[in-house]
């Protein structure tokens, strides 16, 4: 898995435990 894929997965975990941290 590449760096970019496991960022990705990150900050799709980190947006759906933490929604109020997503910027967007």
């Amino acid at each position: 898995m590449s760096p970019t894929s496991v960022g990705g997965v990150v900050a799709s975990a980190v947006r759906d435990l933490f929604p109020v941290l997503d910027p967007a």
